[in-house]
């Protein structure tokens, strides 16, 4: 982040770094002191605004000559996906069409936007179990045209693999050719430790872009992880990812009934969407359809009711309009 100091409305000295981060990730910033009051009395205001990697703001503001009797405008983001009744995004609404809501407490909306220019991460993992046999190299093929259609400038992407290990084949990287090289000549075999893959994974979005989406193809229970579905739930939601499940012959009966559970709850705890693709050969149009969400994300900016706490906060966004759904994260950390 990059933040910057204001006295009123003009722009004065960036400020120092009085504290490293500590292992929360949280840096203290210490902006130069403002000149005496003026003799007219105009109440002062001190500014400070975080300029963050992925282009939304956060700010703070302070009184120095009062109390600031809980005055606190600092900014908080959301990004949802807006669906009409046949599942195509809705981008073009305006502040009037959303409610936020807070631990239950209405928060007001300051703004709402597309975020085409905002830089999306984005991270495939891939089941590469004994089950998915000769199904690896389809998925495979799949994933590498996903990565060239849905990459833009600023975009990065990662590609991850489990079994009874944990593959990590390319980290993040905006060259579309080198992910869909990492998905080549891939072969299936070995358990499968989907939620000990699914908590690493998430863990790697650790410093990217607060645009962020991890989607997950398998055809099958976890049978080796440490990890349990309550401890991938507490990565979720600290680290702000959409997540994208994708059971691959769900219909075949592959996937036992608890897991297809797991997965849809921990995909709508995120603002994400289970899919189900019948076949291997379905991933292509499973892939379109995230694409489309994706690309057709909005970005609320709210005021949060009570900004100083740090903790998770439970968070309920809705949309007006006959027939609309909104897909966002059920809480946020702060």
């Amino acid at each position: 982040a990059v933040v910057v100091c204001f006295h009123n409305a003009t722009e004065r000295a960036r400020p120092r770094v009085t504290r490293a981060p500590d292992p929360r990730g949280l840096v203290r910033f210490e902006c130069p002191a403002s000149p005496p009051r003026a003799a007219s009395g105009r109440l002062r205001f001190e500014r400070a605004v975080a300029r963050l990697v992925g282009g939304e703001e956060v700010e703070a503001v302070f009184f120095p000559d009062r109390p600031p009797d809980g005055v606190d405008v600092r900014l908080a983001d959301l990004f949802v996906s807006v669906l009409d009744p046949n599942g195509r995004p809705v981008s073009d609404l305006g502040v009037e069409s959303f409610r936020v809501f807070e631990e239950g407490e209405p928060a007001e909306v300051v703004s709402v936007r597309p975020v085409e220019r905002l830089p999306l991460s984005v991270s495939v993992m891939m089941d590469l179990s004994s089950s998915m046999g000769r199904r690896v190299r389809v998925a495979a093929e799949a994933t590498a045209g996903f990565f060239d259609g849905i990459l833009r400038d600023g975009d990065l992407a990662s590609l991850f693999a489990f079994q009874h290990d944990l593959l990590p084949l390319a980290d993040f990287s905006g060259a579309g050719d080198d992910l869909a090289y990492a998905a080549e000549g891939l072969r299936a075999g070995g358990g499968t430790r989907l939620w000990d893959g699914l908590v690493f994974n998430l863990n790697s979005f650790v410093g990217l872009p607060p645009r962020r989406a991890a989607i997950v193809l398998s055809d099958g229970a976890d049978t080796e992880s440490d990890a349990t579905v309550e401890e991938v739930a507490q990565a979720l939601r600290l680290s702000g990812v959409l997540l994208f499940p994708v059971s691959i012959g769900a219909v075949d009966g592959t996937i036992d009934e608890a897991t297809r559970t797991a997965l849809q709850d921990l995909a709508r705890q995120s603002g994400g969407q289970w899919f189900e693709a019948r076949t291997v050969s379905d991933l292509g149009s499973v892939f379109a359809d995230i694409a489309r969400i994706l690309r057709g994300q909005v970005q609320i900016t709210y005021r949060p009711l009570a900004p100083l706490e740090i903790g998770y906060r439970p968070v309920d966004v809705q949309v007006a309009g006959e027939g609309l759904r909104v897909r966002s994260v059920r809480g946020t950390f702060r």
